[in-house]
């Protein structure tokens, strides 16, 4: 008989297997992922740190007219006579007033975010011509006009980017360079003026520090006096004034 040595069987008894855990490799997964999750937030963190410091900046870099700007306008207005009312005596017949393109700047300083004082100038050449007098028409010659105001503004909504402003104030006007145009006119001249003056306006931001400006002003201007070789021609005329330009914040 043929034996077989006795050793130790090369298969383990399943009573005497090594068993995983349960649940081992469920509670890895978990601490993987919170390691994960862990790290994220100071990222996160970071991430909205930067996107708020962002939001003030750009904020910041938008905010609306404040006390101590300078605002500098520059526009091309057009200058709308209304309610003509003349008299000339001696030779008789009406004043015609033309409508006129007028180049004008002012400056704003702004006292509050809200109130500012404004100094506002322009140059117009302004013809003068009379019609239906006993010689016919006349065109009588040119003249220089130089305005120069002065007005308080209120600005409704500072801080927005859709910003409206109203306007009062008085503007002085002086005129000079006179030419005659006609043999029947030698010399005329216009005496200054003094005139209130109404305004209402909108400024339209389009960066932190150009603005787009429109503006329109009422002026109610006393009686026009002209004279010529002892001819008088008086002028009663309101005028509406419509601008477009830019604006410049410093």
């Amino acid at each position: 008989m043929s034996s077989k040595p006795v050793g130790r069987s090369k298969t383990m008894p399943r009573s005497f297997r090594r068993k995983r855990p349960p649940g081992r490799g469920a509670s890895v997964s978990a601490i993987l992922v919170a390691g994960l999750l862990v790290s994220l937030v100071p990222a996160t963190s970071a991430l909205a740190q930067d996107a708020g410091e962002d939001a003030a900046k750009a904020q910041a870099a938008e905010h609306g007219f404040e006390a101590g700007d300078v605002v500098v306008r520059a526009r091309m207005s057009g200058v709308l006579p209304y309610d003509v009312r003349s008299h000339i005596d001696v030779i008789g017949g009406r004043v015609d007033v033309p409508r006129m393109v007028l180049p004008d700047m002012d400056v704003s300083y702004f006292l509050t975010d809200r109130l500012a004082i404004t100094g506002q100038t322009g140059a117009l050449k302004t013809r003068f011509s009379v019609r239906d007098t006993i010689f016919g028409d006349i065109d009588v010659g040119s003249v220089w006009a130089v305005p120069v105001g002065v007005s308080f503004e209120y600005h409704v909504l500072p801080d927005a980017r859709f910003n409206p402003y109203v306007g009062l104030g008085a503007v002085a006007t002086w005129y000079t360079g006179a030419k005659s145009a006609s043999p029947l006119v030698k010399d005329f001249r216009v005496d200054p003026q003094l005139s209130p003056v109404f305004r209402v306006g909108l400024d339209v931001r389009m960066t932190e520090t150009w603005f787009a400006n429109t503006e329109m002003r009422l002026v109610l201007p006393p009686t026009q006096v002209l004279t010529n070789s002892g001819v008088t021609a008086r002028t009663d005329v309101k005028s509406l004034t419509l601008g477009f330009g830019v604006s410049y914040r410093f």
